[in-house]
Protein backbone atom coordinates (compact mmCIF):
# COMPACT_ATOMS: atom_id res chain seq x y z
CA UNK A 1 0.00 0.00 0.00
CA UNK A 2 2.89 2.15 0.21
CA UNK A 3 2.17 3.38 -3.70
CA UNK A 4 -0.54 5.36 -2.67
CA UNK A 5 1.40 7.43 -0.18
CA UNK A 6 3.28 10.78 -1.02
CA UNK A 7 6.77 10.06 -2.64
CA UNK A 8 8.46 12.54 0.03
CA UNK A 9 7.03 9.69 2.92
CA UNK A 10 7.95 6.22 1.37
CA UNK A 11 11.37 6.08 2.86
CA UNK A 12 10.65 8.63 5.40
CA UNK A 13 11.75 7.51 9.25
CA UNK A 14 9.36 8.74 11.49
CA UNK A 15 10.63 9.80 15.33
CA UNK A 16 10.50 7.19 17.45
CA UNK A 17 10.01 6.71 21.39
CA UNK A 18 11.89 4.40 23.41
CA UNK A 19 9.87 2.25 25.61
CA UNK A 20 10.20 2.66 28.76
CA UNK A 21 10.68 -0.11 31.58
CA UNK A 22 13.01 1.35 33.89
CA UNK A 23 11.92 3.21 37.38
CA UNK A 24 13.69 6.36 36.95
CA UNK A 25 12.99 8.00 33.28
CA UNK A 26 15.75 10.87 32.53
CA UNK A 27 15.62 10.57 28.40
CA UNK A 28 13.04 13.42 27.73
CA UNK A 29 14.03 15.94 29.48
CA UNK A 30 10.89 15.72 31.66
CA UNK A 31 10.72 17.56 35.34
CA UNK A 32 10.79 15.74 37.98
CA UNK A 33 7.81 18.05 39.66
CA UNK A 34 4.55 16.55 39.41
CA UNK A 35 2.37 19.72 39.70
CA UNK A 36 -0.35 17.77 41.09
CA UNK A 37 1.70 17.05 44.62
CA UNK A 38 1.30 20.80 45.14
CA UNK A 39 -1.72 20.79 47.40
CA UNK A 40 -3.32 24.57 45.94
CA UNK A 41 -2.85 23.13 42.51
CA UNK A 42 -4.32 20.05 42.81
CA UNK A 43 -7.50 21.85 45.02
CA UNK A 44 -8.07 23.74 41.79
CA UNK A 45 -7.05 21.64 39.10
CA UNK A 46 -9.97 19.62 40.82
CA UNK A 47 -11.95 22.54 40.74
CA UNK A 48 -11.72 22.73 37.26
CA UNK A 49 -11.99 19.53 36.47
CA UNK A 50 -15.35 19.47 38.33
CA UNK A 51 -16.51 22.80 36.88
CA UNK A 52 -15.91 21.89 32.68
CA UNK A 53 -18.55 20.89 30.47
CA UNK A 54 -16.84 18.12 28.77
CA UNK A 55 -19.97 17.25 26.48
CA UNK A 56 -19.18 21.23 24.67
CA UNK A 57 -16.67 21.85 22.40
CA UNK A 58 -13.34 23.91 23.71
CA UNK A 59 -12.50 27.60 23.21
CA UNK A 60 -11.78 27.33 19.33
CA UNK A 61 -9.90 30.65 20.48
CA UNK A 62 -8.11 29.73 23.37
CA UNK A 63 -8.67 33.50 24.42
CA UNK A 64 -7.91 33.02 28.31
CA UNK A 65 -5.06 31.16 28.03
CA UNK A 66 -3.83 33.34 25.15
CA UNK A 67 -4.32 36.40 27.03
CA UNK A 68 -2.46 34.64 30.56
CA UNK A 69 0.53 33.59 28.09
CA UNK A 70 0.88 37.24 27.42
CA UNK A 71 0.70 38.77 30.68
CA UNK A 72 3.45 35.68 31.88
CA UNK A 73 5.26 37.30 28.36
CA UNK A 74 4.64 41.05 28.65
CA UNK A 75 4.00 41.03 25.26
CA UNK A 76 0.74 42.24 24.37
CA UNK A 77 1.29 44.14 21.55
CA UNK A 78 2.62 40.34 19.38
CA UNK A 79 -0.11 37.51 19.13
CA UNK A 80 -0.05 33.89 20.08
CA UNK A 81 -0.54 30.49 18.71
CA UNK A 82 -1.47 27.04 20.88
CA UNK A 83 -0.69 23.53 20.67
CA UNK A 84 -0.50 20.14 21.55
CA UNK A 85 3.02 21.20 22.54
CA UNK A 86 5.41 23.06 20.70
CA UNK A 87 5.52 20.10 18.36
CA UNK A 88 2.16 21.19 16.70
CA UNK A 89 2.91 24.42 16.60
CA UNK A 90 6.52 23.64 14.63
CA UNK A 91 4.27 21.53 12.34
CA UNK A 92 1.77 24.16 11.88
CA UNK A 93 4.69 26.73 10.91
CA UNK A 94 5.94 23.95 8.29
CA UNK A 95 2.24 23.59 6.81
CA UNK A 96 1.93 27.28 6.51
CA UNK A 97 4.80 28.53 4.63
CA UNK A 98 6.69 25.72 3.22
CA UNK A 99 6.26 24.05 -0.38
CA UNK A 100 7.75 21.19 -2.26
CA UNK A 101 11.65 21.64 -2.29
CA UNK A 102 11.39 24.65 -0.11
CA UNK A 103 14.58 25.32 2.11
CA UNK A 104 14.90 24.83 5.97
CA UNK A 105 18.28 25.70 7.45
CA UNK A 106 19.07 24.75 11.01
CA UNK A 107 22.50 23.34 12.09
CA UNK A 108 23.72 19.91 13.51
CA UNK A 109 22.90 18.72 16.13
CA UNK A 110 19.14 19.74 17.29
CA UNK A 111 16.13 18.93 17.78
CA UNK A 112 14.82 16.22 15.07
CA UNK A 113 11.59 17.73 15.03
CA UNK A 114 12.72 20.53 12.83
CA UNK A 115 13.68 18.03 9.81
CA UNK A 116 11.17 15.67 10.48
CA UNK A 117 8.40 18.29 9.99
CA UNK A 118 10.09 19.72 6.98
CA UNK A 119 10.30 16.35 5.06
CA UNK A 120 6.74 15.88 5.63
CA UNK A 121 6.26 18.69 3.68
CA UNK A 122 8.51 17.64 1.29
CA UNK A 123 10.77 20.83 1.97
CA UNK A 124 14.78 20.67 1.96
CA UNK A 125 16.75 20.43 5.41
CA UNK A 126 20.18 21.99 4.92
CA UNK A 127 21.86 21.46 8.66
CA UNK A 128 24.86 23.19 9.38
CA UNK A 129 27.61 20.92 10.95
CA UNK A 130 28.31 22.73 14.63
CA UNK A 131 31.86 23.80 15.03
CA UNK A 132 34.17 22.32 17.89
CA UNK A 133 32.14 21.96 21.07
CA UNK A 134 28.94 21.93 19.84
CA UNK A 135 29.19 25.71 19.25
CA UNK A 136 26.06 26.85 16.24
CA UNK A 137 28.15 28.24 13.43
CA UNK A 138 26.13 30.99 12.88
CA UNK A 139 28.04 32.89 10.34
CA UNK A 140 27.77 29.42 7.98
CA UNK A 141 23.78 29.34 8.56
CA UNK A 142 24.29 32.83 6.94
CA UNK A 143 25.93 31.65 3.97
CA UNK A 144 23.81 28.47 3.65
CA UNK A 145 20.76 30.78 4.25
CA UNK A 146 21.51 32.87 1.52
CA UNK A 147 22.85 30.97 -0.91
CA UNK A 148 19.76 28.26 -0.70
CA UNK A 149 17.37 31.24 -0.58
CA UNK A 150 15.63 29.66 2.75
CA UNK A 151 12.97 30.10 3.92
CA UNK A 152 12.92 29.53 7.45
CA UNK A 153 15.52 29.21 9.85
CA UNK A 154 15.61 26.93 13.08
CA UNK A 155 17.50 28.07 16.00
CA UNK A 156 16.98 26.33 19.57
CA UNK A 157 18.24 28.42 22.30
CA UNK A 158 19.19 26.73 24.58
CA UNK A 159 19.96 23.83 22.01
CA UNK A 160 18.29 20.50 22.44
CA UNK A 161 20.80 18.10 22.88
CA UNK A 162 23.85 20.23 23.43
CA UNK A 163 22.68 22.79 26.14
CA UNK A 164 24.53 25.28 24.27
CA UNK A 165 23.51 28.86 24.17
CA UNK A 166 23.41 30.90 21.08
CA UNK A 167 24.92 34.75 22.14
CA UNK A 168 22.22 36.95 21.11
CA UNK A 169 24.41 39.36 18.95
CA UNK A 170 24.60 36.27 16.66
CA UNK A 171 21.32 36.07 16.69
CA UNK A 172 20.75 39.63 16.01
CA UNK A 173 23.17 38.92 12.86
CA UNK A 174 20.94 35.85 11.74
CA UNK A 175 18.53 38.19 11.62
CA UNK A 176 19.60 41.21 10.21
CA UNK A 177 22.11 39.50 7.47
CA UNK A 178 19.16 37.10 6.22
CA UNK A 179 15.59 37.38 4.71
CA UNK A 180 13.54 34.20 5.44
CA UNK A 181 11.24 33.74 9.23
CA UNK A 182 13.40 33.06 12.06
CA UNK A 183 11.85 30.10 14.77
CA UNK A 184 13.59 30.47 17.85
CA UNK A 185 13.05 27.39 19.87
CA UNK A 186 13.42 28.47 23.83
CA UNK A 187 11.25 25.53 25.35
CA UNK A 188 14.38 25.67 28.05
CA UNK A 189 14.76 29.21 28.69
CA UNK A 190 13.00 28.98 32.11
CA UNK A 191 15.94 27.32 33.03
CA UNK A 192 18.42 29.80 31.08
CA UNK A 193 19.96 33.53 32.08
CA UNK A 194 18.65 35.35 28.94
CA UNK A 195 15.71 34.85 26.81
CA UNK A 196 15.24 36.87 23.15
CA UNK A 197 11.27 37.55 23.37
CA UNK A 198 12.66 41.45 22.18
CA UNK A 199 14.12 40.02 18.97
CA UNK A 200 10.04 39.93 18.47
CA UNK A 201 10.59 43.74 17.04
CA UNK A 202 12.45 42.73 13.75
CA UNK A 203 9.10 41.49 11.94
CA UNK A 204 10.63 38.39 11.49
CA UNK A 205 10.64 36.15 14.68
CA UNK A 206 8.47 33.70 15.89
CA UNK A 207 9.80 32.20 19.29
CA UNK A 208 8.48 29.19 20.37
CA UNK A 209 8.27 27.81 23.92
CA UNK A 210 6.56 25.06 25.93
CA UNK A 211 4.62 24.34 29.50
CA UNK A 212 6.44 20.61 29.44
CA UNK A 213 9.63 21.83 30.57
CA UNK A 214 9.83 23.87 33.37
CA UNK A 215 6.18 23.87 34.14
CA UNK A 216 6.45 20.03 34.82
CA UNK A 217 2.88 19.70 32.34
CA UNK A 218 4.41 17.36 29.42
CA UNK A 219 0.93 15.15 30.02
CA UNK A 220 -1.01 17.26 29.40
CA UNK A 221 0.12 19.13 26.19
CA UNK A 222 0.58 22.36 25.69
CA UNK A 223 2.85 24.53 23.54
CA UNK A 224 2.79 28.14 21.73
CA UNK A 225 3.96 30.27 19.31
CA UNK A 226 4.42 34.14 19.55
CA UNK A 227 4.98 36.39 17.04
CA UNK A 228 3.51 39.59 14.95
CA UNK A 229 -0.21 39.98 14.32
CA UNK A 230 0.67 38.90 10.47
CA UNK A 231 2.32 36.10 11.05
CA UNK A 232 0.29 34.63 13.40
CA UNK A 233 -2.69 34.94 11.16
CA UNK A 234 -0.60 33.52 8.66
CA UNK A 235 0.05 30.16 11.31
CA UNK A 236 -3.83 30.13 12.34
CA UNK A 237 -4.80 29.19 9.14
CA UNK A 238 -3.28 25.70 8.75
CA UNK A 239 -4.93 25.39 12.93
CA UNK A 240 -6.61 22.59 13.28
CA UNK A 241 -10.11 23.84 14.67
CA UNK A 242 -10.41 23.12 18.47
CA UNK A 243 -7.02 22.09 18.59
CA UNK A 244 -6.66 22.35 22.50
CA UNK A 245 -8.82 20.56 24.91
CA UNK A 246 -11.05 22.84 27.44
CA UNK A 247 -9.50 20.61 30.64
CA UNK A 248 -5.51 21.38 29.03
CA UNK A 249 -6.71 24.98 28.19
CA UNK A 250 -7.74 25.79 32.07
CA UNK A 251 -4.77 23.94 33.35
CA UNK A 252 -2.71 26.49 31.58
CA UNK A 253 -4.75 29.52 32.46
CA UNK A 254 -4.33 28.26 35.85
CA UNK A 255 -0.76 26.84 36.06
CA UNK A 256 0.07 30.19 34.12
CA UNK A 257 -1.12 32.18 36.88
CA UNK A 258 0.12 30.44 39.91
CA UNK A 259 4.13 30.12 37.74
CA UNK A 260 5.81 31.77 40.47
CA UNK A 261 5.34 28.99 43.47
CA UNK A 262 5.98 25.97 40.46
CA UNK A 263 8.74 27.97 38.57
CA UNK A 264 10.59 28.69 41.92
CA UNK A 265 11.02 24.47 42.23
CA UNK A 266 13.10 24.78 39.46
CA UNK A 267 15.82 26.82 41.34
CA UNK A 268 16.82 23.10 42.49
CA UNK A 269 16.86 21.93 39.23
CA UNK A 270 19.58 24.56 38.46
CA UNK A 271 21.64 24.09 41.66
CA UNK A 272 21.25 19.97 41.13
CA UNK A 273 22.47 20.67 37.10
CA UNK A 274 26.14 22.66 38.68
CA UNK A 275 26.64 19.88 41.03
CA UNK A 276 26.35 17.43 38.62
CA UNK A 277 28.60 19.01 36.10
CA UNK A 278 31.41 19.62 38.82
CA UNK A 279 31.07 16.02 39.57
CA UNK A 280 31.28 14.55 36.20
CA UNK A 281 33.96 16.90 36.00
CA UNK A 282 36.43 14.35 38.24
CA UNK A 283 36.46 11.59 35.17
CA UNK A 284 39.12 12.49 32.81
CA UNK A 285 37.75 10.14 30.58
CA UNK A 286 34.20 12.43 29.88
CA UNK A 287 33.97 15.53 28.66
CA UNK A 288 31.25 17.81 29.57
CA UNK A 289 28.93 20.53 27.88
CA UNK A 290 27.77 23.90 29.39
CA UNK A 291 24.09 23.61 29.34
CA UNK A 292 21.92 26.49 29.51
CA UNK A 293 18.62 23.81 30.58
CA UNK A 294 17.41 20.71 32.28
CA UNK A 295 20.02 18.35 31.28
CA UNK A 296 23.83 17.72 30.86
CA UNK A 297 25.58 16.04 27.71
CA UNK A 298 28.49 14.28 28.15
CA UNK A 299 30.52 12.35 25.92
CA UNK A 300 32.87 9.33 26.61
CA UNK A 301 34.37 6.28 24.60
CA UNK A 302 32.70 3.97 27.32
CA UNK A 303 29.45 5.27 26.11
CA UNK A 304 27.90 1.32 26.11
CA UNK A 305 29.34 0.55 29.46
CA UNK A 306 27.71 3.29 30.57
CA UNK A 307 24.15 3.17 29.45
CA UNK A 308 24.41 -0.69 30.91
CA UNK A 309 25.37 0.43 34.37
CA UNK A 310 22.40 2.90 34.08
CA UNK A 311 19.85 0.44 32.99
CA UNK A 312 21.30 -1.57 35.89
CA UNK A 313 20.30 0.79 38.37
CA UNK A 314 16.58 1.33 36.25
CA UNK A 315 17.87 4.47 34.62
CA UNK A 316 16.65 5.54 30.98
CA UNK A 317 19.06 8.28 29.57
CA UNK A 318 19.42 9.23 26.34
CA UNK A 319 21.73 7.47 24.54
CA UNK A 320 23.08 8.61 20.73
CA UNK A 321 23.41 5.41 19.25
CA UNK A 322 23.86 5.26 15.24
CA UNK A 323 24.17 9.46 14.64
CA UNK A 324 27.67 10.42 13.97
CA UNK A 325 27.29 14.15 14.92
CA UNK A 326 27.01 12.66 18.69
CA UNK A 327 28.92 9.48 18.78
CA UNK A 328 29.97 8.52 22.32
CA UNK A 329 27.47 10.96 23.64
CA UNK A 330 24.78 10.65 26.28
CA UNK A 331 22.35 13.45 27.52
CA UNK A 332 21.54 13.02 31.01
CA UNK A 333 18.11 15.39 32.29
CA UNK A 334 18.49 16.38 35.88
CA UNK A 335 16.39 16.01 38.35
CA UNK A 336 17.08 14.97 41.84
CA UNK A 337 19.79 14.61 44.52
CA UNK A 338 19.46 10.70 44.19
CA UNK A 339 19.53 10.56 40.59
CA UNK A 340 22.59 12.65 40.66
CA UNK A 341 24.01 10.26 42.97
CA UNK A 342 23.08 6.86 41.28
CA UNK A 343 24.86 8.48 37.75
CA UNK A 344 28.12 9.12 39.70
CA UNK A 345 27.62 5.79 40.64
CA UNK A 346 27.11 4.04 37.25
CA UNK A 347 30.49 6.04 36.48
CA UNK A 348 32.65 4.54 39.07
CA UNK A 349 31.66 1.01 38.40
CA UNK A 350 32.67 1.11 35.14
CA UNK A 351 35.77 2.54 36.22
CA UNK A 352 35.90 5.79 34.05
CA UNK A 353 39.23 7.38 35.27
CA UNK A 354 39.35 10.21 37.70
CA UNK A 355 41.64 13.15 37.43
CA UNK A 356 44.39 12.49 40.15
Amino acid sequence: MTNFMRSCLRDFKEYQVAEIKEKFVINANENPNNIMEDEVIREKAVEILLNTNFNRYPDPTAKELKKEIKNYLNCEEYSVIVGNGADEVISYITRTYLEPGDVVVTHLPTFEIYGLDTRIMDGEVVQVPDKEGFVVDTKRIIEEANDKNAKLIFLCVPNNPTGYTIPKEEIKEVIEKTEGLILLDEAYVEFSEKDNLDLLKTGRVIVLRTLSKAFGFAGLRLGYGISTPEIISCIEKVREPYNLNSFTQKMGVMVLQNRDRILAKNIKIIELRKELRDRLSAFSEVKIYDSQANFILVETNRQEELLKALKERSILAKGYTGREELNNCIRLTVTTEELNDLIIEAFEEVQVKAYD
